[in-house]
């Protein structure tokens, strides 16, 4: 199908839209950022199926925590994590993007 998303308009199927550009036409949001009690990622139901599992990374970069995509929104619990920067990570079988969050 057609989308328009900024001006800018793509062909897209769940197998054509990269993780990146669906970032970059704010088709997925990571939200609050800082944080502090939860992390809130949401994707846009035009890429269902683009995101097959979203990580919680800690500042190291090690996995603390992993959720199936199958929903459309996907909430981490964060309030007992210690301050730092921790990374979202967004993956499907060919690519993966990850993204800094601040926890206060």
């Amino acid at each position: 199908g057609m989308m328009r998303a900024d001006g800018f308009t793509f062909e897209y199927t769940s197998s054509q839209v990269s993780i990146e550009e669906a970032w970059n036409h704010k088709l997925i949001s990571i939200y609050p950022n800082p944080a502090s009690d939860f992390i809130n990622i949401n994707i846009d139901s035009r890429i269902e199926g683009v995101i097959n599992k979203v990580e919680l990374l800690n500042p190291q970069g090690q996995q603390i925590d992993s959720k199936s995509a199958d929903d459309l929104s996907i909430v981490f619990r964060i309030d007992q994590l210690p301050q730092g920067i921790y990374f979202i990570r967004l993956c499907n079988e060919n690519e993966d993007i990850v993204r800094p969050i601040e926890v206060f």
